[in-house]
């Protein structure tokens, strides 16, 4: 029974030792502990790193390299569902033509305006009074007041109610110092306001 009392108290004295080991072991132990703990975390993912961004041109260099404003390319036309498929260019009307010329004097680019009035004119074959008159009131902006009598006159030909083409006219006259012409004009145009 002495032994059966004494391997109790043996295995007491046993954990007593145990509990009193060294400080060193019991924190190998706990790392041992905890180590499959930290492999057991996910991984965080890195951080990306910033791309570089591309030094920006300076504003001159933009204005270079700056595609063309949109009215000035031609404006769209509904499809006629006629389609070649080739990628033909569509053609574009006189009045399409004006419009877009009238786009470009707006903008005060005079010698683009005369160059697309022109080209109505010879689309519709010269029958438009309006086309003429656009482009002799270019032609007066770009003080070619040669040019903007002619047109003004040819304006006048093809429809002689309009009172703006012989104030276009008038105008040409004076730029020209043909003053009586001028007078004259203006005398028609205070007629026909009168009259319409």
């Amino acid at each position: 029974q002495q032994q059966q009392k004494s391997q109790p108290q043996q295995q007491s004295q046993q954990q007593q030792k145990q509990e009193q080991k060294p400080p060193q072991k019991q924190q190998q132990k706990q790392q041992q502990e905890q180590q499959p703990a930290v492999a057991a975390k996910p991984k965080e993912a890195p951080t990306p790193t910033p791309t570089p961004t591309p030094p920006t041109p300076p504003a001159s260099a933009a204005k270079q390299h700056a595609p063309p404003p949109a009215s000035a390319s031609a404006p769209a036309t509904p499809s006629s569902g006629k389609d070649s498929g080739k990628g033909q260019k569509k053609e574009r009307s006189a009045e399409q033509i004006k419009e877009q010329g009238n786009e470009m004097y707006r903008l005060g680019r005079f010698k683009e305006a005369t160059a697309l009035y022109s080209e109505a004119i010879e689309k519709d074959g010269g029958k438009t009074a309006a086309h003429f008159g656009n482009r002799a009131a270019a032609h007066l902006a770009l003080c070619q007041f040669r040019a903007a009598l002619a047109d003004a006159t040819a304006a006048i030909e093809r429809d002689p109610v309009l009172v703006k083409n012989f104030v276009r006219a008038a105008k040409a006259c004076l730029g020209l110092g043909l003053f009586d012409q001028a007078k004259a004009h203006l005398k028609q145009a205070l007629e026909m306001s009168r009259a319409g």
